[in-house]
């Protein structure tokens, strides 16, 4: 192991004595106050993503029975929110559901453009239905706090209620029977 891989493992050296055996590196450190955790201080985790609808907008209804057509030419916008028992970084909880799923996400989103949508009722006794808006994630997440010693401290868990995909809206259609 160099020098180099052992700062990257995250262990403060301010004084050291290195013994080289063969290939491998011992290390003595003696740290002077500075960090021995890369996760030291608050972190987030998120989990459990289902995709959802994120309304915004008009809501279409037609029937029964038919067709049920949509357009609008206005702008459009998505706002993420959490419901948690203590302060949050949107910004951080979006990094950390990036990482965590491959998802393109955003603290809030917005569209503008005009866009149509028609669909035909499957029945003559039910109602289309149709709602523009941002198809996005809700998730667990948990925000906690690790010491220098690389141990969780505190840990609060909530859920994001809404967060926008940063590039995906759309119709959403649904059938009710009033």
């Amino acid at each position: 192991m160099r020098l180099k891989n052992l700062k990257r493992s995250c262990v403060a050296v301010t004084a050291a004595t290195l013994m080289l055996v063969g290939e491998t590196t011992s290390a003595s450190a003696v740290e002077a106050g500075t960090q021995a955790c890369a996760e030291y201080g608050w972190n987030y985790s998120t989990y459990s993503k289902t995709d959802i609808h994120i309304p915004s907008g008009v809501h279409w209804k037609s029937g029964p029975g038919g067709t049920v057509s949509a357009s609008r030419e206005s702008t459009q916008s998505a706002s993420m929110t959490v419901s948690m028992s203590v302060t949050v970084s949107y910004s951080a909880i979006v990094a950390s559901a990036e990482g965590t799923f491959g998802i393109d996400a955003t603290v809030a989103g917005s569209r503008s453009e005009t866009m149509g949508y028609s669909r035909t009722i499957s029945s003559s006794s039910r109602y289309g239905n149709l709602q523009f808006g941002n198809w996005g994630y809700k998730m667990g997440v948990k925000k906690y706090y690790v010491d220098p010693a690389c141990q969780v401290t505190s840990s609060y868990v909530g859920t994001v209620t809404k967060m926008p995909s940063a590039n995906t809206w759309g119709y959403r259609y649904w059938e009710t029977t009033t």
